[in-house]
C-alpha cells in the first residue's frame, strides 16, 4: 500500500474542502451564482490551487458523482438490510433515488449536463461503485435463482440505471414535487419483476 505523505494528505485535503464547499454553494444559491473566487477565498486557496484539483467548473459536478460512488462501495452496499437478493437490489437503488434529496435539483441538472459533455466516458463507466456493486447484487439474485440468467447480469442493471436515471431526471424536471424514493421503489419493483423467478 502506498504511504500518503503529509503533501499529498494535504493535497487530498484541499480538494475536498473546495468540493464541499462548491457544493454547499450550489445548493444555497445554484450552480451558475456559484463563484470560483468566493469558493478559493473561503477555502483560503487561489484560482489556481482550483484549477490544478479541478478540470473546470463541472469538474465540481463530476467529482462530486465519483464520491457518490465511493459512498455506494463502501458503505451503502454493505448496510443494505432486505433478506432477499431482489429486495436488497430495489433497496439499492432506491438509496441512488435518495441521494438525488440530498444534492438538490440544481447539482443533479448540472450532473446530467456533465454527463452528456464533460464527462460521459466516467458516467457511462460499469467499472464505478454504483453499477458493479448492482451488477454483483443481480449476479447473486440469479445464482439464488431469484433472478433469471436468460439474460446477463450488466444488461440488467444498465436498464435499471436507465430506468432510474429517468425518474432521477423526471423528479429535477418536476422540481422535486414527489417523493422520489417511493416513485423509483415502485416503478423499479414493477421492471424488476419480469427478471423474477
Amino acid at each position: 500500500m502506498e504511504k500518503i505523505t503529509s503533501r499529498k494528505r494535504q493535497a487530498i485535503e484541499t480538494k475536498n474542502k473546495l468540493l464541499d464547499l462548491a457544493i454547499k454553494m450550489i445548493r444555497e444559491n445554484g450552480y451558475d451564482n456559484m463563484k470560483l473566487e468566493e469558493i478559493c477565498a473561503e477555502a483560503g486557496v487561489s484560482v489556481g490551487a482550483f484549477y490544478h484539483h479541478f478540470k473546470n467548473k463541472a469538474g465540481i459536478i463530476v467529482e462530486s458523482y465519483r464520491r457518490v460512488d465511493e459512498h455506494f462501495n463502501n458503505e451503502i452496499i454493505g448496510k443494505l438490510s432486505s433478506r432477499s437478493t431482489f429486495d436488497r437490489i430495489i433497496e439499492y437503488l432506491v438509496y441512488q433515488a435518495e441521494e438525488t434529496e440530498y444534492f438538490g435539483i440544481d447539482v443533479i441538472i448540472q450532473i446530467y449536463k456533465a454527463q452528456l459533455s464533460d464527462a460521459t466516458e466516467f458516467f457511462l463507466s460499469t467499472d464505478r461503485g454504483l453499477p458493479s456493486n448492482l451488477c454483483r447484487l443481480i449476479e447473486e439474485g440469479q445464482r439464488s435463482g431469484e433472478i433469471t440468467d436468460e439474460l446477463a447480469a450488466g444488461e440488467i442493471a444498465d436498464e435499471l440505471l436507465i430506468i432510474n436515471r429517468g425518474i432521477l431526471y423526471n423528479w429535477s424536471l418536476k422540481r422535486g414535487s414527489y417523493d422520489i424514493g417511493s416513485k423509483s421503489r415502485r416503478i423499479l419493483t414493477n421492471y424488476l419483476e419480469t427478471y423474477k423467478l
